[in-house]
């Protein structure tokens, strides 16, 4: 997983006291800074009317949701009219200095001496304090918030609404998954140093070819492409749809990996031999039925040096003219590891590619017990170059990526995976793809 490219996504201007949706309050003399709180309300599962409500009802001046909490810049006068609803924070508000972070890169708080005001999805919302404030604005990991956000919002207190339906087939191959399978899958890749510059690459190659060819139906390729002096290979299997060969889906994950020392070890377990054994695993399954729609299979490589792989096949698609002719994509990155008993996915998109929200949450209330949280708020992983194109594309993470103890690291290794959080994922994924795809369920 790398993490390098930002996109925020301002929902309601914040200029004078608003109700929720921007509606302008009765006028207010305008507070000094010592009239204002920062307050943390929970919301976690209690539905999106009475969110609507509680943010209709509170006069604030700026909202902040973070997943299972809500935060709202307000004035000590309105918080005490609620005061059952509210945890008051204790951080003087500026708000002037508020930013918008790449949750990987909290690190640049303590040189900023910053403080975190929310944190929710793969961002976080933070108050850095003067004379720090021109370092964050050239960071390429930080935003001014200038507005209310939504940093993420899990799918409890959302809307969205998707199939209530699936066919019998979907049924079916969802139950095809096969989790031990996918770890035993995953341990291999772990074997591994998977360094995009390093020659154990060519061993990930090699399998992943040699894995995707063993599969009735599928055509493999390579692509090939430079990054300085190395040339690395993106692996390439297609499935050709039986009646709507034009209409492509794709299934991507980067196969390389990192670590604190690459020369030595990078087993890359959870980042990402996670994400590329679930690519293997859904190819596995649907080169056994026959979709209607065209399903590529892709391991891209270069991930970690800026999304080189996945850059490069975009290049590939509009050089050829094909970019038209993908409908979904979908990559998974880190999708194996949870910090506790609460499976919570992350789908990270932007508004074009939510579109693809409803079919995925639906999929997972239906054969899962995901808890699912959604954001508009994407960056560096491979949904990014399509992103930028105006492809629907879309991430799949464990939300407790920020959390993995050995990140980057040599300890990254299959004994942190937990098969549970691996085997709901996929059959959230196979779900979504099984019925845009039109497949036929023909798995013996």
């Amino acid at each position: 997983m790398l993490f390098r490219r930002f996109l925020t996504v301002v929902l309601v201007a914040s200029t004078s006291f608003t109700i929720a949706g921007g509606a302008q309050s009765e006028p207010v003399s305008n507070p000094t800074k010592d009239d204002l709180v920062f307050v943390k309300i929970d919301i976690n599962a209690i539905g999106p009317t009475k969110l609507a409500n509680l943010k209709r009802t509170i006069i604030h001046r700026l909202s902040i949701e973070a997943d299972m909490d809500l935060i709202l810049l307000t004035t000590k006068t309105e918080a005490a009219k609620h005061a059952e609803k509210f945890l008051v924070l204790d951080i003087e508000p500026k708000e002037d200095q508020l930013f918008v972070i790449q949750k990987a890169h909290e690190d640049v708080l303590e040189s900023l001496e910053g403080e975190t005001i929310a944190k929710a999805g793969r961002s976080a919302v933070v108050q850095a304090k003067s004379p720090y404030l021109k370092q964050l604005t050239w960071h390429p990991a930080v935003s001014k918030l200038e507005a209310s956000i939504v940093l993420a919002r899990q799918l409890a207190n959302d809307d969205i609404r998707g199939v209530t339906k699936f066919s019998q087939d979907t049924s079916n191959i969802v139950e095809a998954v096969n989790g031990q399978r996918w770890q035993e899958t995953l341990g291999h890749l772990a074997t591994m140093n998977r360094f995009s510059r390093g020659p154990g690459i060519q061993n990930a190659q090699r399998y992943l070819e040699q894995t995707l060819s063993s599969l009735p139906a599928m055509h493999v390729s390579t692509q090939a492409f430079t990054m300085g002096a190395t040339t690395a290979y993106n692996v390439i299997g297609k499935l050709t749809g039986t009646t709507r060969p034009d209409d492509w889906i794709i299934i991507g994950a980067h196969y390389d990996s990192i670590s604190q020392s690459t020369t030595t070890s990078a087993p890359g377990a959870e980042d990402n031999a996670s994400g590329t054994a679930g690519m293997l695993e859904l190819a596995r399954i649907f080169a056994e039925t026959r979709p209607e729609a065209t399903i590529f299979f892709i391991g891209f490589s270069g991930e970690e040096q800026g999304l080189k792989g996945s850059y490069a096949h975009v290049a590939k698609l509009i050089a050829e003219g094909n970019k038209g002719k993908v409908k979904a994509v979908f990559t998974m990155d880190m999708i194996g590891y949870t910090s506790d008993t609460d499976l919570d996915c992350l789908l990270e998109s932007d508004r074009r590619g939510s579109a693809l929200f409803p079919m995925l949450t639906a999929a997972a209330q239906q054969y899962t017990n995901l808890r699912i949280v959604t954001t508009l708020n994407p960056f560096g992983s491979d949904h990014v170059p399509y992103i930028e194109e105006g492809i629907p594309s879309l991430l799949v993470i464990e939300n407790d990526w920020n959390s993995y103890p050995p990140y980057h690291k040599t300890g990254d290794t299959p004994d942190n995976i937990t098969l549970a959080m691996g085997e709901q994922t996929l059959r959230m994924q196979a779900a979504a793809v099984a019925q845009i795809s039109g497949a036929k369920f023909t798995v013996k």
